[in-house]
């Protein structure tokens, strides 16, 4: 799972760095995961495959929390050069589960619209900080 959700995401933004930098303004997206997952997140370098106690839901959060940890430190390494690095969350809505959550139902509903504008925006290099000014 950290083959394919973390280390195909460093080895493509290293192959593809030097055409980024060289064309000018230019953006990384890395798609994160829900910050539940990332609440008490570890990774276990001792196991990181996780071939003693492998659990899909410890995997999931170790991937997602790399991958996270991956794009702000691509941020930092990349400051100065015109090329930037943004994280953004995939997801919103979901089911309700339960008849207490009906009050919940606006913001399940609006949270995938207000997300796909956060989406877009970063896809266009749109800065939240710019635009609350």
């Amino acid at each position: 799972m950290l083959a394919v959700n973390v280390h195909s995401h460093y080895l493509l933004t290293k192959r593809l760095l030097d055409i980024l930098q060289e064309s000018g303004p230019a953006r990384v997206i890395t798609v994160s995961g829900n910050p539940r997952f990332l609440k008490n997140s570890i990774i276990n370098f001792d196991d990181i495959q996780m071939e003693h106690q492998y659990s899909t839901m410890r995997a999931t959060s170790q991937s997602l929390f790399a991958r996270t940890i991956f794009a702000f430190k691509l941020a930092k390494n990349l400051e100065g050069t015109g090329v930037n690095s943004n994280s953004f969350l995939a997801g919103g809505g979901g089911k309700i589960q339960s008849r207490e959550e009906r009050p919940l139902v606006f913001f399940r509903v609006a949270a995938p619209l207000v997300n796909a504008r956060v989406k877009a925006e970063c896809g266009i290099g749109i800065i939240w900080r710019q635009r609350k000014k």
